[in-house]
C-alpha cells in the first residue's frame, strides 16, 4: 500500500478521476494482479461522482456508476484521492480522517494498494 506515485500533487490535482485510475493501470503490477479479482465502488462526495474499479486477469478495469455486488465501498474527497494517488498519504492515513471512509472489506482496499508498484520519475530515457 502507499506505493509511491510517479507525479506530484499538483498535477494529480489537475488530472481527471479517469486520468488517475489510469495511472492506476499503468502501475499495477500483472503478473501479482493476475490472481486477484477486487472489485471497488469509489463515490466522491465533493463531486458527487461514482465509479467501480475491477482488478481481473492482471488488469484494471473501471468504469461510470457504482456496481452494488462490489467488495468494498469507498466514500471519499477529490483530495483524498489526490493524496493517495500522489503517495503523499496512505490508505490507512486516509481512514483515519474524515474526507475517507470504506464500507465493506477494507482488506480489499489494501490488497489494490499492495499491487501498485513504485514508479520512478527519474529514470534513464537513454542509457549508454
Amino acid at each position: 500500500e502507499g506505493a509511491r506515485s510517479a507525479y506530484p500533487i499538483d498535477v494529480v490535482a489537475a488530472m481527471t478521476v479517469p486520468n488517475i485510475f489510469d495511472s492506476f493501470g499503468v502501475r499495477l503490477d500483472g503478473l501479482r494482479a493476475a490472481i486477484s479479482k477486487l472489485s471497488m465502488a469509489w463515490r466522491f462526495r465533493d463531486s458527487g461522482e461514482e465509479w467501480t474499479l475491477r482488478v481481473e486477469n492482471g488488469a484494471l478495469h473501471y468504469r461510470t456508476g457504482i456496481d452494488e455486488s462490489s467488495f468494498v465501498t469507498v466514500d471519499l474527497t477529490r483530495s483524498a484521492l489526490d493524496r493517495i494517488a500522489a503517495g503523499v498519504s496512505t490508505i490507512d492515513e486516509e481512514t483515519a480522517g474524515s474526507e475517507f471512509s470504506v464500507s465493506g472489506d477494507l482488506i480489499v482496499l489494501r490488497r489494490f494498494g499492495s499491487l501498485l508498484e513504485s514508479v520512478d520519475r527519474y529514470f534513464p530515457i537513454v542509457t549508454p
